[in-house]
C-alpha cells in the first residue's frame, strides 16, 4: 500500500510494471512519462487511489497491454493511441473517464478495448471511430452515455464480442453488423438503448445475443418481421436527421398514429408532422414525399441544411409547409397556389422576390383585416362553393376581387397555428397584390371536419415570428369572435 515513486526517475529501463490488486493510494504526476522500454503496465483494482488522469505514455511506444481497471482514473483520453503502435489491449473499465472517443483509436492496432461502466456520465458522443478499428476483437462500451447510430461495421471483420448495453444509441441496427455474425461475431449485447426499426436477427436464438425487447429498445415489433410501411418511412426521415434521441424515445411500436409525438393522423393516414424547434440537424429527407396524405409539415426553427426536396411538389394534399429559420439553400420548388410556403430566415435560399423594408399600411387595410377576419370562419364554406361575401350586391369586378382578397386574408389571420398567421407586412402584400397571388388557406380547426380540436392540441406549435403588435391584438380579438360564432 502507499504511493508509487516516480518510476521514470529511478527505473528508466523498466519493461514490466505489474501492481494490480494492491492498496496503492497515490501516483505522482509523470510517474510513467519516460519509460521507452515499457511493454506491460498493470495497475488494475487499486480502488483506493486518489483520482488521477490518464498517464503520459507518449514515449512508451513498445507498450502492448495497459490495465487501469478500477483505479480512479478521471478526465478524458488523450490523442496518442496511433503513436502507441504496439498497443493491443486497453482495459479502462470502472473509472470516471468522460468525453468522446479519441480519433486516434481508428488508427491504432488495439484488439481488446474495455471502456465499460464509467462512473457518472461516462463517455459520450458517438462510437463512429470504432467502425475504423479493423483489428478490434472485443469492444466493451456498455454503461456509458454514448448516443447516435451505428455506422457501417463491415470493415470490423475480426470483431467477436460487442457490448453496447445501457447507453443512448438510436437508429436501425445496420445490416453490416448482422452480416458479421456470419463471420467471427459471437457475442452481441444491445439491450437498454433506443434502437429502432425491425428487431435484428444477429445470432439467431443464441444465448450470446441480448438485443432487448420493446421495453428496453424502440424496435417496432417483438419479432423479426418488417415494420409497418408508415414506420419505415418515418425512420427514413429520422435517418436524415441523424436518428435524434428525441424521436427514438417517443416513436415506439408499429403504429405511428397511436401516440407518436409530433405526428397526427386522419384515420390511419399521416396528415401532419410538426417538428418545430426540436434542435434538429441534418437534411430534409425526400421520404416525406412518400407520405401521400400529408397536409401539414412544420420544420421551422431547427438547424437543417440542404434544400427542399423537389418531390414535395407531388404531395397533392399538402397545404402548409413551414421550413423557416433553418440553414436551407438552393432553389425553392415550384409549389401550386394551394400550398402556403414559409421559407423566411434561410439566408442562402434563392429568393423569388427582393426583400423590402417593413411598410406602414394604410389605416383602411388594417381595419379591413380586423373586420373581415372576425367573420372569416363563417364564410369558409361560401368560398368552397365559389361564392363570395357580399353576393347579391351590385359590385364591379375590381370590388369583387377585393372582397375575395379580404376574405382570404381574414382566414389566414384566424389560423390556429400562430406561425400560419401572416404578419401585418405580409397581409398588406397580399391585399395590394393580384387576387391570384393570395394562396388558399387551410380550414380553421373550429370549422374543419378533418381534424378535431383534441387532435390538434397534442401537437406542439411554436411561433418563430415577430408579429406586429397591432396584428397580434387584432388576432386575439378575432379568435374570441371565432369562438363565439362556433358556439
Amino acid at each position: 500500500m502507499g504511493f508509487l515513486p516516480n518510476l521514470s526517475h529511478f527505473f528508466p529501463d523498466l519493461i514490466t510494471v505489474s501492481l494490480s490488486n494492491n492498496h496503492l493510494t497515490f501516483i505522482p504526476q509523470g510517474c510513467f512519462q519516460a519509460l521507452p522500454y515499457l511493454g506491460l503496465l498493470k495497475l488494475g483494482n487499486n480502488t483506493n487511489l486518489t483520482p488521477w488522469t490518464f498517464p503520459d505514455l507518449i514515449q512508451s511506444t513498445k507498450i502492448q497491454e495497459l490495465n487501469l481497471v478500477a483505479t480512479n482514473v478521471m478526465g478524458s483520453l488523450p490523442e496518442i493511441f496511433d503513436s502507441l503502435t504496439s498497443l493491443e489491449t486497453l482495459l479502462l473499465s470502472n473509472n470516471s473517464l468522460t468525453g468522446v472517443l479519441p480519433e486516434s483509436f481508428g488508427r491504432s492496432k488495439i484488439t481488446t478495448l474495455h471502456l465499460n461502466d464509467q462512473k457518472g456520465k461516462g463517455f459520450s458522443g458517438t462510437m463512429d471511430v470504432v467502425s475504423n478499428m479493423i483489428d478490434l476483437s472485443e469492444a466493451w462500451l456498455q454503461g456509458n452515455s454514448f448516443d447516435g447510430y451505428i455506422l457501417d461495421m463491415s470493415r470490423c471483420t475480426a470483431l467477436q464480442d460487442l457490448r453496447l448495453a445501457h447507453n443512448r444509441f438510436t437508429g436501425v441496427v445496420p445490416d453490416s453488423l448482422i452480416n458479421l455474425s456470419r463471420k467471427n461475431l459471437q457475442t452481441v449485447i444491445l439491450n437498454n438503448n433506443f434502437f429502432q426499426g425491425p428487431m435484428p436477427n444477429i445470432l439467431g436464438d443464441s444465448d450470446s445475443t441480448n438485443v432487448g425487447d420493446n421495453t428496453t429498445n424502440a424496435f417496432c415489433r417483438d419479432d423479426y418481421d418488417p415494420c409497418d410501411e408508415r414506420v419505415t418511412i418515418l425512420l427514413e426521415i429520422a435517418s436524415a436527421f441523424g436518428y435524434p434521441y428525441l424521436l427514438a424515445r417517443s416513436w415506439r411500436g408499429n403504429n405511428p398514429c397511436h401516440n407518436w409525438s409530433f405526428v397526427a393522423c386522419t384515420a390511419t393516414m399521416i396528415t401532419t408532422v410538426n417538428l418545430t424547434r426540436q434542435n434538429l440537424t441534418g437534411t430534409i429527407s425526400d421520404a416525406f414525399g412518400k407520405l401521400t396524405h400529408l397536409e401539414n409539415l412544420y420544420l421551422s426553427g431547427n438547424n437543417l441544411n440542404g434544400s427542399i426536396p423537389e418531390n414535395f411538389t407531388s404531395l397533392h394534399q399538402l397545404k402548409n409547409l413551414d421550413v423557416s429559420n433553418n440553414n436551407l439553400s438552393g432553389k425553392i420548388p415550384n409549389f401550386s397556389r394551394g400550398v402556403y410556403l414559409n421559407t423566411e430566415g434561410n439566408p442562402s435560399f434563392e429568393r423569388r422576390k427582393p426583400s423590402g423594408k417593413r411598410r406602414n399600411p394604410p389605416a383602411w387595410i388594417k381595419g379591413a383585416i380586423a373586420a373581415a377576419a372576425g367573420i372569416g370562419g363563417l364564410v369558409f364554406l361560401d368560398l368552397e362553393e365559389q361564392n363570395i361575401l357580399g353576393r347579391g350586391l351590385s359590385t364591379t369586378e375590381e370590388e369583387s376581387d377585393m372582397i375575395k382578397k379580404i376574405t382570404l386574408v381574414s382566414l389566414w389571420c384566424i389560423q390556429t397555428n400562430p406561425s400560419d398567421r401572416p404578419s401585418i407586412n405580409k397581409a398588406v402584400e397580399m391585399l395590394e397584390g393580384p387576387l391570384q397571388s393570395v394562396p388558399y388557406p387551410p380550414k380553421p380547426v373550429l370549422y374543419s371536419p378533418q381534424m378535431s380540436i383534441s387532435q390538434f392540441s397534442r401537437i406542439s406549435y411554436n411561433s418563430t415570428y415577430e408579429e406586429d403588435s397591432e396584428i397580434v391584438e387584432e388576432t386575439i380579438s378575432i379568435n374570441k369572435m371565432s369562438s363565439k360564432f362556433a358556439k
